[in-house]
């Protein structure tokens, strides 16, 4: 028998053992031979989200959407969002966090768009606790 696979194998029961035991979740079993098998079982999400399935959703979407369609038209703030982040990431320099004057040029840029010294002062707070900024 091949011992590739085992340290994840094992990897797996420690995890299934934390959700099961410490966090109270039910185990169903390990599916992975199952014929039905899938990442996403549909039928059980609204067991603990209260989710609905969309009336618009075909066998094997996954709540009414097909992968990709994330798309909200004419959202004026999901456009702002979207602008606010294409700023950021295009202005912000290297090392910005905690130096003063790095942090007041995307301040800058910022205002710019909102406006509003209030609005610069939430938006920054958010924008320097992202890393990936």
């Amino acid at each position: 028998m091949s011992n590739i696979g085992k340290p994840e194998r094992e990897t797996q029961k420690r995890v299934v053992a934390l959700f099961r035991d410490e966090l109270g979740y039910k185990y169903l079993g390990d599916w992975s031979d199952r014929h039905t098998n899938s990442n996403i079982e549909e039928n059980l999400l609204g067991e603990y989200h209260n989710l609905q399935q969309s009336p618009a959703a075909e066998p094997g979407d996954h709540l009414g959407e097909r992968p990709g369609e994330y798309r909200v038209e004419d959202d004026p703030i999901l456009k702002l969002a979207e602008r606010i982040d294409e700023t950021v990431r295009r202005t912000s320099p290297d090392g910005w966090r905690g130096v003063r004057t790095r942090e007041l040029i995307i301040k800058g840029e910022l205002s710019k768009i909102l406006r509003d010294d209030d609005q610069v002062e939430r938006i920054f707070l958010i924008v320097k606790a992202q890393w990936e900024y």
